[in-house]
């Protein structure tokens, strides 16, 4: 049988490619938030391979001075024919290899820190947990009765959720958690409070949680790279848009969430102090467009809350 040395750009590029029309097929057909996450943590990875290979490639071609060499060398061995696998008819090459293990370490990497400090966070909020509101408020709104409530007592207006991931026994423990402080629960009336916590179980529901930590710790360890940038942004912004909606059609009352956006962005702009990135977002723009739209949701609906 006749063995065929696959060349590492070659792999690569024909991978990237196949991934990347994947992804870009299930982000325009997606009806689902879940399936477009995917879609996206898929283009992120291929992102990962060709950058990772770029940056070996590199690397090598400064370590031996010349970018004129069409062939790599390192210490006298081609890297395109230091085979390490042989399996069947295909040859995996050094480069390969060592393209593939980069990507895969910073993406376990970005897990690793993102769930140790979702870990470490979550024993902190327990501690000061007012357990008796988070009962409260699973009493007054049925539908939380699976979520994990801790309500946190300060006066700054925060909420937000994420996913906790264990593993006990060889398996797999999912655990989702809504934080919400004291004072985002004063500040608002039932029907905003309502549609709020609408919002969050909306992340949670459409798995936006398990994804989008991922995501957010790999962006933040690539802080210098453009592209990771633009992509998770645009993660970022879809996930607030489609939750919004969600919000309004589970909980009918749109106008309610559009104006506990504006208590909070007015707050903001007063200068009495910042509302937590992860409900209204960085973007003051960005949160007036989620106000326009439940706006707009409501008035084509004909919803007067």
């Amino acid at each position: 049988m006749i063995k065929i040395p696959i060349n590492s750009w070659i792999l690569t590029v024909t991978f990237s490619l196949l991934s990347l029309g994947l992804a870009v097929y299930l982000i325009i057909t997606s009806k689902r938030r879940l399936t477009e996450t995917k879609a996206l943590t898929l283009l992120i990875a291929t992102y990962g391979l060709i950058s990772s290979g770029i940056t070996i490639t590199l690397y090598f071609l400064w370590h031996i001075h010349s970018f004129w060499r069409v062939i790599i060398h390192y210490h006298g061995a081609n890297l395109h024919e230091m085979v390490l696998f042989d399996l069947w008819f295909i040859k995996i090459d050094f480069l390969s290899v060592a393209v593939v293990s980069l990507t895969l370490f910073f993406f376990v990497l970005s897990f690793m820190i993102g769930q140790f400090s979702l870990h470490f966070m979550t024993r902190q909020f327990r501690k000061d947990s007012k357990i008796d509101r988070a009962i409260e408020l699973q009493n007054k709104f049925l539908w939380l009765s699976n979520h994990n409530i801790i309500v946190i007592d300060q006066n700054k207006p925060d909420t937000f959720s994420y996913t906790l991931l264990h593993i006990r026994l060889f398996r797999l423990f999912i655990d989702d958690w809504i934080v919400i402080s004291t004072g985002l629960i004063e500040m608002l009336t039932t029907d905003e409070l309502e549609a709020v916590l609408a919002h969050e179980y909306s992340h949670t529901f459409e798995q936006d949680t398990r994804y989008s930590h991922l995501v957010l710790t790999l962006g933040a360890l690539l802080f210098f790279d453009p592209m990771l940038r633009i992509i998770t942004n645009f993660m970022v912004k879809e996930h607030e848009f489609k939750a919004d909606y969600q919000a309004a059609e589970f909980s009918r009352k749109p106008l309610s969430l559009a104006r506990a956006l504006y208590k909070l962005l007015e707050i903001h702009a007063v200068g009495k102090g910042k509302p937590f990135v992860n409900f209204t977002g960085k973007n003051k723009s960005l949160i007036l467009q989620r106000i326009n739209r439940l706006i707009h949701y409501s008035e084509i609906n004909n919803l007067t809350n």
